[in-house]
């Protein structure tokens, strides 16, 4: 659930009086239903050749199901618009790329690159016989699994555990019953 586009802006055909806006649309689910998501988006544009001044362009992230605003990122000054949220629960949302019309603007079209990503770094854990199966989503790439004995005084560790194995999008890693690490977490060692 990522991507990119590069796009241009346009104001309506009296350049100076309309405002323009592009939309996209995402579902933020997996078989988790009870996990949130992490969303990033990014928006850049550059300034105009010969311009001294910059369009005037703002990111609206909207709940598709009852159309309230979730996020903005608005500045009249900068060029970069971005929205992190690290708690975004499963649903339906579009967002808005808004360029402002009106009397400030430098031109009618405004290319533009919008950057996105959603993930859910949710650990499911589950049983097959007497092993312990956990899993969690494959993408984003980067996240490893981490368990400790106890959590008293933990120290959490990737050694002693085998390689998990990627089944239907997610990556999965079975246990035997008889390991001593009983308490596990996901961690992203890049961080």
């Amino acid at each position: 659930m990522s991507g990119w586009d590069f796009n241009p802006n346009t104001s309506g055909s009296s350049p100076s009086a309309f405002d323009a806006v592009d939309h996209y649309y995402f579902n933020a689910t997996n078989k988790v239903k009870t996990a949130s998501f992490t969303a990033t988006v990014t928006l850049v544009w550059n300034r105009q050749k010969n311009q001294s001044a910059i369009n005037n362009l703002n990111l609206f992230l909207y709940n598709y199901a009852n159309s309230n605003l979730v996020a903005c990122s608005t500045s009249r000054v900068d060029n970069v618009e971005h929205l992190w949220l690290p708690n975004l629960p499963h649903g339906r949302y579009y967002l808005q790329v808004w360029k402002a019309g009106g009397s400030g603007i430098v031109s009618a079209a405004e290319p533009y690159a919008l950057a996105w990503g959603l993930f859910s770094d949710t650990l499911a854990i589950g049983q097959s016989g007497t092993n312990t199966v956990l899993s969690w989503p494959a993408y984003p790439a980067g996240f490893q699994i981490e368990a400790t004995t106890n959590l008293n005084s933990p120290v959490w560790s990737p050694n002693n555990l085998p390689p998990p194995v990627i089944l239907t999008g997610s990556n999965t890693l079975i246990l035997i019953g008889s390991n001593a690490n009983q308490f596990f977490r996901l961690s992203w060692p890049n961080l």
